[in-house]
């Protein structure tokens, strides 16, 4: 699967979190050549496999994030799902609705203060 370049981040701190992402990616590199030079191919292939389950759990992780992005995308802006499959890079309408559900579903519950006093309340 061919990677999706970001769009260029309009703040610092996106633009360290890129750079953390891409570091993310040279780690994986050095891990891969050191799974490769183990002696015993038994031991590389269950710590091959405890990586892969490892990254299988963060990827869930990824899609759930980026379905809570779209959500709010949708939330903050008056547009069709047509125009917001658009924004999130030429989706259908029937994709950017799901990922519309997923996130809304996956976000986490915000707090905000009522009367004086912190209270979770659902974001919707």
């Amino acid at each position: 699967m061919a990677r999706r370049e970001p769009r260029t981040p309009q703040t610092e701190e996106g633009r360290r979190i890129i750079t953390a992402i891409d570091q993310g990616t040279t780690d994986f590199k050095a891990l891969a050549d050191a799974i490769n030079d183990l002696p015993d191919p038994q031991e590389a292939f269950d710590i091959a496999t405890y990586l892969q389950e490892h990254h299988d759990t963060l990827r869930g992780h990824a899609a759930d994030l980026r379905a809570v992005q779209a959500a709010r995308i949708w939330d903050s802006r008056k547009m069709t799902l047509t125009e917001l499959g658009e924004k999130l890079g030429g989706v259908t309408k029937q994709r950017a609705g799901q990922l519309v559900r997923d996130g809304q579903a996956a976000r986490p519950p915000r707090t905000r203060t009522i009367r004086g006093s912190r209270k979770e309340q659902p974001s919707e």
